[in-house]
């Protein structure tokens, strides 16, 4: 909080959490004078009531501590406050509407175009990378990072193999985590 108070030149910032961090950047956002918008990828108000009750299950019965912080930052009030909220789901922007009937509220969508890119030319590409037309491609696209996951999809590999063993496993993106990147070099060298 300290830190992001005293960043200098901002002039708005974006979140995409809510709860106490999104509170920090709300109280932040409210003290230097800025606005602030949050983007939703899904589990606000879109989520199944059996699935959001097993989130706080842990915590039944235990004091929290950070509720006091939470209060103090109005970590309750992130989407009242915000200027704008984005949704990635149809769905939660309907919910995040009925909700906040007053706020502004986009629609993003988070996903592809498959059509898009089903016209792609996949001869060329499996000459480019020495891939015969009989190989089964597994591709991920994202950045490479520990959020991604990536490293699951390569522990799975020798399972997959096993099944189809003309599968190829594809990864492209940026890597943010060099650590990361390396551990998966190295996971898939030793397969």
């Amino acid at each position: 909080m300290r830190a992001l108070s005293r960043y200098p030149g901002l002039q708005m910032l974006h979140l995409h959490t809510g709860k106490r961090v999104g509170g920090i950047v709300r109280h932040v956002a409210r003290k230097r004078g800025i606005p602030y918008v949050i983007s939703l990828h899904g589990g606000v108000l879109d989520v199944p009531e059996d699935e959001s009750a097993t989130w706080t299950s842990p915590t039944q019965g235990a004091w929290e501590w950070g509720k006091i912080l939470g209060y103090w930052v109005g970590s309750r009030r992130v989407l009242n406050d915000a200027a704008a909220v984005i949704c990635v789901g149809q769905e939660e922007q309907r919910r995040i509407r009925e909700r906040y009937p007053a706020q502004k509220v986009h629609h993003l969508p988070n996903g592809v175009n498959a059509r898009k890119f089903s016209r792609g030319e996949g001869a060329r590409f499996r000459s480019r990378h020495q891939l015969a037309a009989d190989e089964r491609i597994l591709l991920t696209v994202g950045r490479i990072d520990p959020q991604k996951n990536q490293l699951f999809l390569i522990r799975c590999l020798p399972e997959i193999l096993k099944r189809e063993p003309r599968a190829r496993l594809i990864l492209i993106g940026h890597v943010t985590n060099d650590d990361y990147y390396q551990s998966l070099l190295t996971l898939f060298y030793l397969l």
